[in-house]
């Protein structure tokens, strides 16, 4: 062995260097070298026992489906609740109950009225729709729809055709009428607020959310087995 202080190579049995009077301990090598290699295998194991399980990958697309799958039922339930629920057959008036905002009013051509079902043309020419007050002293402005909202519920599938707003609740009387006089063919009409921003808002946050949260499971497993094989 050699004297660390000085270098000079003395006997293994001496606790002291002769030539600079430094104390000496003898190093157990083959103590050192198993100290070592047991420090190595319980950094291997430890490393093992903390990097995830590979079935942690299916977490990320388990929960992507199953929000994806929420926020269609949420949007369907949306279009249900906001299918326009008063229908009426017209040639002819009907007497509407509303409140304040804008109203469209939906031409379905298959619906069903009073247990009379109808299949009608899904384009309707020259129909002309006023709306009034109860006692006709005020006239409601009915003017083409400005986007185009089409729905298919069920045995119901309705276009929007005309809306209007209204700034006092109360009743007013709609009145629609072929341009020519005509009364047929009956067709069935129906009034709504058909809210878009209602429908898409709550399912949007939910899907996209859980897109969002998948992605990061998988990123984070990922992540933490690469560092984990690192270690190891």
């Amino acid at each position: 062995m050699y004297c660390t202080k000085c270098g000079n190579e003395i006997s293994d049995h001496w606790n002291v260097c002769p030539s600079c009077g430094t104390r000496l301990k003898p190093l157990n090598t083959s103590v050192l070298q198993n100290d070592l290699t047991s420090a190595s295998l319980k950094d291997g194991i430890s490393g093992r026992s903390k990097a995830p399980s590979p079935w942690f990958y299916a977490i990320g697309p388990v929960v992507i489906v199953i929000t994806s799958a929420a926020a269609i039922a949420l949007f369907v339930m949306a279009i249900l609740g906001s299918a326009p629920a008063e229908r009426f057959v017209v040639p002819g008036s009907h007497e509407l109950e509303l409140k304040r905002g804008t109203y469209t009013v939906f031409y379905e051509y298959h619906s069903s009225v009073g247990g009379v079902a109808y299949s009608t043309g899904e384009y309707l020419d020259d129909m002309v729709v006023t709306l009034r007050s109860e006692d006709g002293s005020e006239v409601v402005p009915v003017e083409d729809t400005s986007i185009s909202t089409n729905y298919e519920i069920g045995s119901r599938a309705g276009t929007s055709m005309f809306e209007f707003h209204i700034d006092e609740p109360g009743t007013y009387v709609l009145t629609a009428r072929y341009e020519d006089g005509s009364t047929r063919p009956s067709v069935v009409l129906a009034v709504g607020r058909f809210d878009f921003l209602k429908i898409v808002v709550p399912a949007v946050p939910l899907g996209l959310g859980g897109f969002v949260l998948g992605v990061l499971i998988l990123v984070g497993v990922f992540i933490k087995r690469r560092k984990a094989g690192r270690r190891i």
